[in-house]
């Protein structure tokens, strides 16, 4: 597959490059950082940046993998990649759910409601 992955250089999103490259996949991690995993291609972008997916937005993509954690880094993504991307992959955070005293609970807890601002300042937003 050609996987995008939007992030890569950190965390998660370096996890699930290196994940996909070890599988054999074709990757390309779009970041403003560096450091993607070897065997996976750099695009440098700050997604801030409204135009930032123009790099990547002209190719098609079997799928793609985006760990972002502001909304509007998702907004953009969606608006921008949905006619090139047969599958998009958002992987959101246990911020989503109304506890975080069990760890291993599965996805059917109470979630918090929405957020509804465009960007997180905080860690408490």
């Amino acid at each position: 597959m050609r996987i995008l992955v939007l992030g890569g250089t950190a965390w998660l999103g370096y996890t699930v490059a290196k994940t996909a490259v070890e599988s054999g996949h074709e990757v390309t991690c779009l970041a403003r950082g560096e450091g993607v995993p070897a065997g996976a291609t750099f695009v440098r972008a700050d997604r801030d940046d409204d135009k930032a997916l123009a790099a990547v937005s002209a190719e098609q993509w079997d799928a793609v993998i985006d760990v972002a954690r502001q909304p509007f880094h998702v907004r953009r993504a969606v608006r921008d990649l949905h006619d090139v991307a047969e599958r998009y992959i958002f992987v959101s955070s246990v911020n989503v759910y109304a506890s975080q005293e069990d760890t291993g609970a599965d996805e059917d807890p109470e979630r918090l409601p929405p957020l509804e601002a465009d960007r997180i300042s905080t860690l408490d937003d």
